[in-house]
């Protein structure tokens, strides 16, 4: 599976691999932190840069932005700097793969 970014801003140019890996959960690891650091600013809106986890056989893994605010996003971007806190994210969406996409489990993950 291979992780890609997207420049929205300029929609001319190509997509960039930024790695890639053998096992899903470290796939959706490296998929929510780079969303977290590069996808999102720390009041939620988004940046200009969109990223993928494409895998075969299956439509790709994306993390849900709204165009204008995330504030779902700003809160786990938030805490993203804490041991092990990717790790987490990434066995949760593993778990819910298949469903439709609900924050809620996400933000179950962050201190009180």
């Amino acid at each position: 599976m291979e992780l890609w970014s997207s420049d929205l801003f300029d929609r001319e140019s190509s997509p960039s691999l930024e790695g890639t890996f053998s096992q899903l959960e470290a796939g959706l690891e490296t998929l929510w932190t780079h969303v977290l650091d590069e996808g999102v600013l720390d009041d939620g809106r988004p940046t200009f840069v969109d990223f993928q986890l494409r895998v075969g056989g299956r439509a790709a893994i994306t993390i849900p932005r709204d165009p204008s605010r995330n504030p779902e996003l700003a809160r786990l971007r938030a805490v993203r700097k804490q041991p092990g806190f990717a790790a987490r994210l990434a066995a949760i969406h593993c778990a819910q793969l298949g469903r439709p996409f609900d924050f809620a489990p996400f933000l179950a993950a962050t201190p009180g």
